[in-house]
């Protein structure tokens, strides 16, 4: 069962300095750790978990799509195959360190600081599950041992080298495991194919924060402007991180183990390096001379951008520019959005494909939120931004419309820049004109907010995370995709490796991690058993179910009568559900469909003894529409939480005068046969209708009643289209209502009334076309 090579050791350690302190180390053996990841039916068993080549999975690795995407898609990968594997047996593989310290609970000093690692053939979807990493060992909390007045008392150098004795030990079963031969003639099993290779074990790259970076390379964690050397990864002054045009060169670790062995300290102080062996050196990086300082803790978006500058940026607006008085009118606007219907892309926060929209509290309290809850701020800002009120509120806190452009044009840069970060695949490796117009891009993002929105506190726009976007265009040639360094995916798996398994320990900070780390082992075994027992159970399948009404929907039936005089009428019948919540249709949709189906061939006529009316048809109603993994939805109070009424854009028959402007792209996610031959226009759903059956079929149409827009549009902004609601009367009381062929359905879209009587909408376009204007803002 693989229980004794998985268990941890405890390696005494003499720390430097005077004091002769003696601590225990706690770490794994790598080769055993690496063992368990490589002969993981659950990881390994399926081709579809892991980036190797389709073709042999035992060969050099071919992007399918021949651009930067996969971490084995980037140049570091190139570069240590070739420098690498040399035999027709060598396979490579690119070992990806996390290394953050996480508390055990929210306000808790007791922590742990795991170095954990994986594997760059598991694939990004893999590699997000806690089950595909492995710990490596634990780095000792010093504080546990010396006093505040004794780390006071060392020097910056000597610190230093006292964490990295302790990261030597534990990294010296990886660093043994890369030397030539030390795992020759080894068995591994990808899918259905057996081999028997020699692997080269090469570090790509560790996630981590910018502070762990600094203190795994031995750069001083300070980043005042007035510093010599601000960014791990290169020389760039502090009094230059806010020229967005400067051309800073990046750092080599061969040089600096150079003099670092010949003792020269005063030209390491000049840089802000330690005069350190930093035991990241001893590492093999496939014979990449930047070594750890291209491969220490790549820039990411949850650190530099989510918790960096899009932070920075809503601060400035709510610290320096906004009142109180003025942040409760922003609050009340806010929580506005939140009483209009419910639809698909305005969510709290579940829904993956936007950023949250909807706060019940407001959004002027930057305190005790997640990175991701910050971006959503920005966002909502943007959106009320773009209504009348929200116009006029933020024409008055920044003086002009001029200024209240420049917040939008900044804020909406931020967003799409974010989104381009998220991309799953970029340009070509070795473009150089594909990666330069990328960099000249956060060039001009970041030169324009300097410029339009300038930051006043601190140090400015001279901060190292402002600088650090520069050297994103490089991280994604080096390592692929942006989304393969994300921290969000790691810091989440430490309720998995470490806060979990914390619960089963007693706490005492002197055995902590010696106590984590068996559990971490059992936990282990335990899975490595299910998953044996598990392994070549049939799999139960969910039933895929055709498109049409959903089996969850809320359903009623619609008697259509008609009295003497011919006047039609509608009368609402609760099928399934509360009747309360069907007693009517949405917006005059109930007499809509008694007008249309009361002047058109009765079905199923009955005379009704009911005030002499006769029922003329009977619809049936119902609250959702489903196609494939979508749902579309009008329901008047969805789960009692109020109503939900999904705007969608629709597909029309073409109509003469009708232009399209190209950059609203509304045929967007249509299909490309019929787009020059439609017209689009998006609507507002408020009822399913099943369209009466024919008693001799079981067959059944579903149409759409909708409130529609009409084709006119132009561009509101970087991201969103201007559309206007049509309505029967001059007063714009009651709206056009159509019936639509559910076939017409395009996608969904996120509709935001811009005025008071709902005459005006902004359609923010979906948030993968974000990314596409980053190089226009």
């Amino acid at each position: 069962m693989h229980l004794k090579p998985c268990r941890p050791e405890t390696v005494k350690l003499l720390l430097p300095g005077p004091a002769l302190q003696t601590i225990q180390v706690t770490r794994f053996n790598f080769t055993n750790q690496l063992h368990a990841l490589l002969s993981d039916p659950a990881l390994v068993g399926n081709l579809d978990n892991l980036d190797v080549n389709r073709d042999d999975p035992f060969a050099k690795y071919v992007p399918p799509s021949g651009r930067l995407s996969a971490v084995n898609s980037g140049a570091i990968y190139n570069l240590a195959y070739k420098n690498r594997c040399k035999q027709p047996n060598d396979f490579l593989v690119g070992i990806i360190f996390a290394c953050d310290e996480t508390k055990l609970q929210k306000g808790s000093k007791a922590g742990s600081w795991p170095l954990m690692f994986t594997v760059s053939i598991l694939n990004q979807k893999m590699r997000n599950l806690p089950i595909a990493w492995k710990s490596l060992g634990y780095i000792f909390d010093l504080s546990m041992i010396q006093s505040q007045a004794d780390a006071k008392g060392q020097s910056q150098d000597l610190k230093a080298e006292r964490l990295h004795a302790i990261f030597k030990v534990v990294l010296a079963t990886f660093v043994d495991a890369q030397k030539d031969g030390a795992l020759d003639n080894v068995s591994l099993t990808f899918g259905n194919h057996t081999k028997r290779v020699n692997l080269k074990l090469v570090c790509f790259f560790v996630i981590g924060d910018m502070q762990g970076g600094d203190k795994i390379t031995c750069t001083s964690a300070s980043y005042s402007n007035t510093m010599k050397r601000m960014c791990r990864k290169c020389n760039v002054k502090g009094s230059d991180a806010g020229n967005p045009f400067i051309e800073c060169q990046r750092m080599s670790m061969v040089k600096i183990m150079d003099l670092v062995s010949r003792n020269q300290h005063d030209i390491l102080k000049n840089i802000n390096q330690y005069n350190v062996h930093s035991a990241w050196f001893d590492v093999d990086y496939g014979g990449c001379r930047f070594g750890i300082f291209s491969a220490a803790t790549p820039v990411e978006p949850l650190h530099a951008l989510e918790n960096g500058l899009i932070t920075d940026c809503v601060r400035i607006l709510f610290e320096e520019e906004m009142t109180p008085k003025q942040k409760r009118e922003l609050d009340f606007l806010v929580r506005r959005l939140a009483n209009l219907p419910r639809q698909r892309f305005a969510s709290s926060g579940a829904e993956p494909l936007m950023p949250r929209l909807l706060w019940k509290d407001g959004i002027t309290s930057l305190s005790e939120l997640t990175a991701k809850y910050k971006v959503g701020i920005m966002f909502t800002i943007v959106i009320v931004s773009l209504q009348d009120e929200g116009k006029s509120l933020f024409e008055e806190v920044l003086g002009s419309n001029a200024r209240l452009n420049d917040m939008r044009q900044v804020f909406q840069m931020m967003l799409a820049y974010w989104v381009w970060l998220k991309k799953d695949s970029y340009w070509v490796r070795g473009d150089v004109i594909a990666r330069e117009g990328a960099r000249t891009a956060i060039r001009t993002m970041l030169r324009d907010l300097q410029k339009l929105w300038p930051r006043q506190s601190g140090q400015g726009w001279e901060k190292p995370k402002n600088h650090e976007q520069l050297h994103v265009p490089d991280d994604i040639e080096r390592n692929g995709a942006v989304q393969n360094y994300h921290t969000g995916p790691t810091e989440h798996n430490h309720i998995f490796h470490v806060k979990r398994l914390a619960r089963a320990t007693q706490r005492r900070r002197e055995t902590l991690d010696q106590q984590i780390a068996n559990r971490a082992s059992e936990s282990y075994v335990i899975d490595y058993a299910y998953q044996r027992m598990t392994t070549g159970s049939p799999l139960v399948c969910p039933e895929t179910l055709p498109d049409g009404e959903s089996l969850q929907s809320s359903k009623g039936l619609l008697y259509v009568t008609l009295d003497v005089d011919g006047v039609c009428a509608g009368r609402y019948e609760a099928l399934t559900g509360n009747s309360e919540v069907h007693d009517r249709l949405h917006g005059g949709a109930l007499q809509f469909l008694a007008n249309h189906y009361g002047n058109q061939p009765a079905s199923n006529s009955t005379v009704m003894d009911l005030d002499d009316t006769t029922c003329h048809s009977v619809l049936q109603i119902s609250s959702e529409y489903k196609r494939g993994n979508d749902t579309f939805r009008a329901h008047r109070n969805y789960r009692n939480n109020g109503s939900w009424y999904d705007w969608v854009m629709f597909r029309w028959e073409k109509s003469p005068g009708v232009i399209r402007k190209p950059e609203c792209c509304v045929e967007y996610l249509d299909n490309p046969r019929v787009t020059q031959t439609h017209d689009y226009a998006p609507g507002q759903i408020v009822a399913f209708v099943v369209c009466p059956i024919d008693p001799e079929s079981d067959s059944s149409h579903i149409l759409a009643v909708v409130k529609a827009c009409g084709f006119p549009h132009k561009k509101g902004s970087i991201f969103s289209t201007m559309w206007q609601q049509e309505f029967d009367d001059p007063l714009k009381v009651l709206p056009s209502l159509v019936l639509v062929n559910v076939d017409c359905i395009v996608r969904h879209c996120l509709m935001i009334p811009t005025n008071e009587d709902h005459s005006s909408y902004q359609e923010v376009w979906h948030r993968e076309r974000w990314a596409d204007e980053f190089y226009e803002c």
